[in-house]
């Protein structure tokens, strides 16, 4: 479970109040923290997915954890999307293409420097590509949510229900809930994203 909670600290700081820069862009923008905090939680998320004992047991905490890290990953995302796209509520255009935070990122092949609309798609395609994972992971993890769903459903039935799982399935109901919410949300990303 540790993985998961230090993943978990980790991902909110990606929304927490950063330092102005001088400019009137409200926290600075660190993209590949975020890219490098999905593929770090591409090793830690695979555990509530592939580990068979929390596949088969009642807990669902490392599940939770795992929502919440991916929650903050995407809301950051959201909120970069807004920024780069100089939205501010009541409006949906850019402000200044000049001053878009996406804009002004650097992208290097070796000595060679991607510039103008081409460094925009490459990043629109990284994007695009690290919300999939996103939503691949959270489809996964709903996976095991139902197999548990089902399990518990099948020992009320058998009658071998125990005193700690009475209300298991109140719980999954809820977070199969939340689940859905962010896989909307995520789904929504990508299609903004794409072209």
């Amino acid at each position: 479970m540790q993985p998961q909670v230090d993943l978990l600290f980790k991902s909110k700081i990606l929304n927490a109040p950063q330092p102005s820069n001088g400019s009137n862009q409200k926290s600075a923008i660190s993209i590949d923290l975020a890219l490098s905090l999905v593929e770090e939680g591409m090793k830690t998320w695979q555990m509530p997915i592939m580990c068979h004992s929390c596949r088969c047991n009642d807990d669902h905490e490392v599940i939770l954890l795992a929502f919440m890290s991916i929650q903050s990953i995407a809301r950051y995302f959201q909120r970069l999307i807004s920024q780069s796209r100089g939205e501010t509520p009541g409006t949906t255009r850019f402000v200044n293409l000049d001053e878009c935070p996406i804009k002004t990122q650097v992208f290097t092949i070796g000595s060679f420097q991607i510039t103008g609309d081409n460094r925009l798609l490459l990043l629109t395609t990284l994007l695009i590509n690290t919300v999939q994972k996103l939503e691949w992971v959270l489809t996964s993890l709903q996976k095991v949510l139902e197999e548990k769903s089902v399990r518990f459903a099948l020992d009320q039935t058998n009658g071998t229900e125990d005193t700690g799982t009475g209300s298991m399935s109140g719980d999954l109901f809820h977070i199969q809930q939340m689940f859905s919410g962010l896989s909307r949300s995520l789904k929504s990303l990508e299609e903004y994203l794409s072209p």
